[in-house]
C-alpha cells in the first residue's frame, strides 16, 4: 500500500468512528428537529414531532391508498408525527412518492397514515 492510500483509509476510519460516536450520543443538528431531516422530514419512533399539512389530506388506516380513510386534514392543519414507512405510491403536493408518515390530527386523537410529501417541518 502506498502512503497516500494508507492516509485515505485512516481518514475514512476516523470519519466512520466519529459518525458512529455522534449517532450513539444522540447529538443532533441544531438546524433541524431532533428526528427530522431538512429535506425529507424523516422521523423515527423515539418521539413525536410537530408538522403542518400543505394541502388537504386523507388519513389512512395503513400507508397505501387502497386502505380505508380514517380522517381528513385540511390545508394548514397541525399534526404530530411519530413514525414513517414506505408503502403504496401516490401523487400529492406536486410529487410522486411512496413515503408515508403516521400522524395524529391533534384534536380528537385520530391516528392515520398521510402522504409524507405534504407534511412540512420547521415552518
Amino acid at each position: 500500500m502506498t502512503q497516500k492510500f494508507k492516509k485515505r483509509i485512516g481518514i475514512a476510519v476516523a470519519a466512520a468512528a466519529l459518525a458512529s460516536a455522534t449517532a450513539a450520543s444522540g447529538i443532533a443538528s441544531a438546524n433541524a428537529p431532533s428526528l427530522a431531516t431538512a429535506r425529507h422530514g424523516q422521523v423515527g419512533k423515539q418521539e413525536t414531532i410537530h408538522g403542518k399539512v400543505l394541502e388537504e389530506l386523507k388519513m389512512r388506516k395503513m400507508p397505501d391508498k387502497s386502505f380505508p380513510v380514517v380522517g381528513l386534514l385540511g390545508k394548514g392543519a397541525h399534526v404530530y408525527v411519530d413514525d414513517r414507512s414506505t408503502g403504496g405510491w401516490y401523487t400529492a403536493c406536486g410529487h410522486r412518492d411512496n413515503r408515508w408518515y403516521h400522524a395524529n390530527n391533534g384534536w380528537d386523537n385520530t391516528w392515520g397514515w398521510v402522504a409524507a410529501t405534504c407534511v412540512k417541518f420547521n415552518y
